[in-house]
């Protein structure tokens, strides 16, 4: 949905933040390059949740937002500059079953500014390790072009049906988004224009831009309902922590096929201030304003 998409390529997260993280201890870094590949990353791990738990006690303390905020820009630790020492474990030592661990964090952590070369790797050489079930639910929601091959290489290399069965969920819901956005790149003024710039950053080259603003947005509709309907047959009863992905992929088969843009709305029963019953339907040829609220 638009709003959603604007949504996305405006916000800003506490990832942006100036990086913190790293060990400015030289003597630290030489003690750090001594250990194995395991123990660069199991520290580094170790480090970077103590911090998020230290950062959540001081949170929850805090008495009113200029502490919150001043205990955030102390505190917080910053997940670009952990992702870039996972991706420093991995650089050293490619090919040792920590560097799969430790590009897995970067993809868990937004990957910073090497976000693309983290899952290009991962897809070129790590596709079929079933470890990546942990990660890949997440890069649905990215704007990637990486993260489309990443997921896509999942699907069709890794043999643990677990990874496989979120791999296809999270590429079908990562499609979704991506007919919502080619359908608002397709038109003119400067949100288009914003959007492309964002895209930029993101990955994507004048080549790729043009690629993605000719696709027909239809055709892609179509492989993103064969791919929850593929979820819906062959992985339905895996659950990846929000529910079992049968579940999640006939609630996106129901919005794309009952509530997008131009369904017929479905028939609302209720109750008016007076306590007479009445339908949405009874109000078919009308216009009709219908606000929904709740009071918690």
């Amino acid at each position: 949905m638009r709003r959603a998409v604007m949504a996305g390529l405006a916000v800003l997260t506490l990832a942006c933040m100036p990086a913190r993280g790293a060990p400015d201890d030289p003597s630290q870094a030489q003690a750090q390059a001594k250990k194995t590949p395991k123990e660069q990353f199991d520290a580094v791990l170790d480090e970077y949740q103590k911090a998020q738990q230290a950062f959540s006690q001081a949170y929850s303390k805090a008495k009113n937002d200029e502490e919150r905020s001043q205990i955030i820009d102390k505190s917080y630790p910053k997940p670009n500059a952990y992702a870039d020492r996972f991706l420093a474990i991995a650089d050293a030592a490619p090919d040792d079953p920590a560097a799969v661990s430790a590009l897995i964090w970067c993809v868990q952590l937004g990957g910073g500014a090497n976000n693309e070369k983290v899952m290009r790797r991962l897809a070129e050489k790590h596709a079929a390790d079933p470890k990546l079930a942990s990660a890949i639910s997440g890069i649905a929601n990215s704007y990637s072009p990486a993260a489309e091959t990443l997921l896509r290489a999942v699907v069709e290399k890794n043999r643990d049906r677990t990874a496989r069965g979120i791999a296809t969920l999270a590429l079908a819901q990562f499609l979704k988004s991506r007919v919502d956005l080619i359908r608002m790149l397709k038109e003119n003024g400067d949100r288009v224009r914003a959007a492309e710039q964002f895209l930029t950053t993101q990955g994507f080259d004048k080549d790729g831009l043009a690629r993605l603003k000719s696709t027909d947005p239809a055709n892609l509709v179509k492989e993103v309902e064969s791919l929850f309907e593929k979820v819906e047959k062959e992985f339905a009863d895996i659950n990846d922590g929000r529910g079992t992905l049968g579940k999640l992929a006939a609630n996106e088969l129901n919005e794309i096929r009952n509530l997008g843009i131009g369904k017929p709305s479905p028939d609302i029963t209720g109750e008016d201030i007076d306590g007479k019953p009445f339908k949405l339907s009874d109000y078919k040829g009308k216009v009709v304003v219908v606000d929904f609220w709740g009071d918690w």
